[in-house]
């Protein structure tokens, strides 16, 4: 599963351009993390690890939690549309276990067969998105 990671490209949050390739060096706000990208730390060019902080560093947590659910895999599986919807319910209550997140905002949608989009509000930053594809082969 590849969870659209343009974290070097542009934020899918607000399409301002993403992170350069230099240490998080403003005010940390309430959540920081190390930044991933395709599956291992994002470095800069002295071997230091990049920085998320705040809306990034949610949106990042929410991308392993989607991930490490196996959720999303089944719905490609999954031919009856009801059961997809279940499948989908159950993942909108996992996303929102977080904290950080308002109640209620958090949405998914299926763009086609393998992408997702998922949606929604954060406490403290304002409105997420970013896109979820699933790729063929890789079951």
């Amino acid at each position: 599963m590849v969870i659209n990671d343009p974290a070097i490209n542009e934020h899918e949050s607000d399409g301002q351009p993403g992170p350069s390739a230099q240490p998080y060096l403003g005010n940390p706000g309430l959540y920081i993390d190390w930044r991933i990208v395709n599956n291992d730390l994002d470095i800069d060019l002295s071997f230091e690890p990049l920085l998320l902080a705040n809306k990034d560093s949610v949106v990042q947590d929410l991308k392993h939690v989607i991930r490490e659910s196996g959720l999303l895999w089944r719905c490609i599986a999954e031919r009856d549309g009801v059961k997809v919807r279940a499948l989908l319910d159950r993942l909108v209550l996992l996303i929102e276990e977080d904290i950080r997140l308002v109640p209620g905002t958090v949405k998914i949608e299926r763009a086609d067969n393998d992408t997702f989009f998922i949606l929604g509000d954060t406490v403290d930053y304002g409105k997420f998105g970013f896109t979820a594809s699933i790729l063929p082969g890789l079951l």
